[in-house]
């Protein structure tokens, strides 16, 4: 599955269009670029959904190829060790900055910073993820010949008792309990790793992608009109319509993974877009751990103004390059792919 590197570096971009868009949370909702400034973010919003949900295409059928031993081998050190590296890393970074005490620093800051991933910037997510890989060997136990079934049916029942049921409770102002019934199998971000599985692995006819891309389209809609409808009425920013555990998002992200894996599909096949994808994407878990700090370094050094419209839509691949060239040389030295993550 080609694709999947190629959707890997695409998620990876968003990412950067999401934090270098970042204004949208500080400019205020009646500043004249906050309307792009949430196109940008919504545009964008499906880079952590995805990254889950190419978990649960690439990591499902690990038993074909390795027992549980090795499966968690490979997942402590392509991601644990790594998440770890760059923790200890953002500690020192954040002392020479000014912004740590290093008084503060002790065992229980360390280890409470890491279980909840707030030692870094927008570190949340390895938690998040190394939560699903705990969780893969159940989908994986399940028989190859029944997945389509089993993951369709997790997929439809939990999206309207997990998701959509709350959304329409919220929008609709009903008032009616929540949380009684709930496929704890695909609560939470699990519901991306079957739905990752059956979009990446399943031949899905051009009148059922149209559908899907159809409702993708809904989703981002909603996303886009829904939050600029209610917080310009509200005077700040409302949330009724974000969240990648949101209706909208859920609709939207599959649709641009179904899109990654058919385009993808595409352009890989050109050598050289083929031997650029590749190469970069062995440097997306670096980019997303560092990223952060380089753009703040960059806006304060070079005093950017982040509501500029022409830096929110092209620094973010210019960051991408300026990071991803020479990391991809980094990475060749023996040892580094320990630290900087595995493609």
């Amino acid at each position: 599955m080609a694709f999947i590197s190629f959707a890997n570096v695409i998620a990876c971009l968003a990412v950067l269009y999401l934090h270098v868009n970042g204004a949208f949370w500080n400019m205020g909702v009646h500043h004249p670029m906050w309307p792009s400034s949430n196109v940008i973010e919504c545009l964008f919003y499906f880079a952590v959904p995805v990254f889950v949900m190419i978990s649960g295409a690439t990591l499902t059928d690990f038993f074909d190829r390795y027992g549980m031993k090795r499966y968690f081998f490979r997942r402590l050190t392509r991601v644990v060790i790594p998440y770890l590296y760059f923790s200890i890393l953002s500690i020192a970074i954040n002392i020479l900055r000014g912004k740590l005490q290093p008084s503060k620093v002790d065992f229980k800051y360390v280890l409470f910073g890491i279980l909840e991933g707030n030692l870094g910037p927008n570190y949340y997510f390895f938690p998040l993820i190394i939560s699903v890989y705990l969780t893969i060997p159940l989908f994986a136990a399940v028989r190859k010949d029944l997945r389509t079934k089993v993951f369709t049916y997790l997929v439809i029942v939990g999206t309207i008792l997990n998701v959509l049921y709350p959304f329409l409770n919220t929008v609709l102002k009903w008032e009616a309990p929540t949380g009684r019934f709930i496929v704890y199998a695909v609560n939470s971000y699990l519901i991306y790793v079957p739905a990752g599985y059956l979009l990446a692995k399943r031949n899905i006819p051009w009148h059922s992608r149209r559908i899907i891309y159809a409702l993708a389209l809904i989703g981002l809609m909603w996303h886009i009109f829904g939050t600029y409808d209610a917080s310009m009425e509200a005077g700040k920013i409302v949330s009724t319509y974000k969240g990648y555990l949101n209706f909208p998002c859920i609709l939207y992200s599959c649709g641009a993974f179904l899109f990654l894996r058919k385009s993808g599909e595409f352009v890989m096949r050109f050598r050289p877009v083929r031997f650029f994808i590749l190469g970069a994407s062995g440097t997306t878990f670096a980019i997303y751990m560092i990223h952060q700090y380089v753009l703040d370094y960059l806006v304060k050094a070079w005093t950017i103004d982040v509501t500029n419209l022409p830096f929110r839509l092209f620094f973010p691949l210019a960051l991408f390059l300026m990071l991803s060239i020479p990391l991809y040389f980094i990475k060749k030295v023996p040892g580094m792919s320990l630290v900087l993550g595995a493609n």
